[in-house]
């Protein structure tokens, strides 16, 4: 169980409305504090026309202690602002991380990103000026949609296998080399990305 102390509070923690949010970037403090081993987002469904590009993500932790734990998380445009709806995967593998972040952290609060309605998760002047609007937890929250989301990622049992930035389904070679050097599934452009973006 992770010790909110003040200064945790005064950086990680939002007040919206006379109620506390955690931020995502706090919840990945926190779990590093206590000691995950390994934290991966896996996309289970890909937004698209066809799913009025709803994205489901399934996120895995495991910590340095041996546990494991598993929830998902969805994006829509219906469900993130319209500031980020050209990153719903992305906002749905944030989402899902938070989740088991938040069980294996012991901290009850909902996380900022889980707000459908928030201007810009990576703003935190935005967490404050969304404090005046009313507020709706995303939906995937419901438990009975929870329940839906599990049953769906129980009955594939061979997911493919895709890239966390973008999306792009990879081979299982690709997915290995990029599990290996950078603790994540890349796609080639990405681990690009990545390399270049490490040099600078």
């Amino acid at each position: 169980m992770f010790e909110v102390t003040n200064e945790f509070r005064s950086k990680y923690i939002i007040d919206i409305r006379g109620k506390d949010f955690v931020t995502y970037e706090g919840l990945l403090q926190a779990g590093k504090e206590i000691g995950i081993q390994s934290l991966v987002a896996d996309p289970v469904q890909l937004p698209n026309a066809e799913n009025e590009m709803f994205a489901v993500c399934k996120a895995t932790l495991e910590g340095k202690d041996g546990s494991t734990y598993m929830d998902v998380g969805d994006a829509s445009p219906k469900n993130v602002n319209a500031r980020v709806k050209d990153a719903i995967l992305r906002m749905a593998a944030t989402r899902a991380k938070a989740r088991v972040l938040r069980d294996f952290t012991g901290l009850a609060m909902c996380s900022v990103e889980e707000l459908g309605d928030l201007r810009d998760p990576s703003s935190r002047d935005d967490y404050h000026d969304a404090a005046d609007a009313p507020f709706e937890a995303d939906p995937v929250s419901s438990p009975s949609i929870i329940r839906k989301n599990r049953q769906q990622i129980d009955s594939k049992s061979e997911l493919g296998l895709y890239c966390q930035e973008c999306g792009q389904e990879i081979s299982a070679k690709v997915a290995s080399f990029s599990s290996d050097r950078y603790k994540r599934h890349l796609c080639m452009r990405c681990q690009r990305e990545e390399d270049r973006m490490r040099a600078s």
